[in-house]
């Protein structure tokens, strides 16, 4: 199941912003998030004390926060006609002499 994840946050993060393809890696990474949390649940109930299970819960909340900061990493970009203002501006400023 963590090969599956991996391969989705592979996938989102190939997957041009707000695309139908990066909404599907998307989703797909959250259904196996509640299926990893659901796993993780099952294991504290049936060693509530051990460390393993414990341990597992931890790094698993880190995988998930970072993916969060990667999507809105992904989605936090600057708009293709802001950037051409800006490039146009720089080049009318350099043809200028400036």
């Amino acid at each position: 199941m963590l090969r599956r994840y991996t391969d989705t946050s592979i996938r989102l993060s190939e997957a041009v912003p707000s695309s139908d393809e990066a909404r599907r890696a998307q989703a797909d990474g959250e259904v196996l998030h509640r299926e990893l949390w659901r796993l993780a649940g099952q294991a504290l109930d049936e060693a509530p004390t051990a460390s393993a299970p414990r341990l597992y819960v931890e790094t698993l909340n880190e995988m998930i926060d970072q993916q969060t900061v990667r999507v809105a990493a992904l989605n936090n970009r600057v708009p293709g006609p802001v950037l051409a203002l800006e490039v146009i501006g720089a080049a009318r400023r350099r043809w200028q002499g400036y």
